[in-house]
């Protein structure tokens, strides 16, 4: 049922962001490869909990840092409204799959196992954040906006590094709350690599 409403969500996320594109002239582009492939990697997850780690605990916390940024800098009191919305659903999502991995850890008869295998899972996926998180058509708008122009990217580049920090840091603390603890064993750097 939890799914049921998140679908509703994201429905909801589709059509704002949509609007938004098209609103500013700008059209939809493209979707990136990498982002399909890992929605694919989410889809053919061997088991449900593997394909909630994937979805709620790596992707919708990505999400629910780059809807911060938004936040941030949105330069309208409607485009601040869009984003804190979108914040709130995604802090649920995010906070579901963090309970649920969780829940299963404690109580999975086999915990050492399923342990290695979410370990497996998480190196694999992580693997794929530093590409997603580098694409050009994502770092350097953002650092063309957090600079205010062209002329400040590169203090535009010092707030994206920040961010990047920040999205390490959050995805750690949720595995952590979670029992799945990946500090010391991560395979996102420490520092952007950029």
């Amino acid at each position: 049922m939890f799914l049921c409403t998140q679908a509703m969500d994201e429905a909801r996320h589709l059509e704002v962001f949509r609007k938004r594109a098209l609103a500013n002239g700008g059209g939809l582009l493209r979707c990136l490869t990498g982002t399909e492939v890992f929605l694919r990697t989410i889809l053919h997850a061997p088991t449900y909990i593997q394909g909630s780690f994937l979805m709620h605990v790596l992707g919708e916390g990505l999400v629910l840092d780059i809807f911060r940024g938004g936040e941030f800098l949105a330069k309208n009191k409607t485009e601040k409204e869009m984003y804190r919305l979108c914040m709130q659903d995604e802090a649920r999502h995010v906070s579901y799959g963090t309970m649920h991995l969780k829940y299963f850890i404690e109580h999975n008869p086999n915990r050492e196992q399923a342990l290695a295998e979410m370990h497996a899972l998480a190196e694999a996926a992580e693997m794929g954040i530093p590409g997603f998180l580098t694409n050009p058509y994502i770092i350097e708008p953002l650092a063309v906006l957090m600079g205010n122009g062209v002329k400040g990217i590169d203090k535009g580049m010092d707030a994206v590094r920040l961010v990047w920090t920040r999205m390490r840091e959050e995805y750690l603390n949720r595995c952590e709350l979670a029992g799945f603890d990946r500090r010391a064993v991560t395979r996102v750097p420490e520092q952007a690599p950029y």
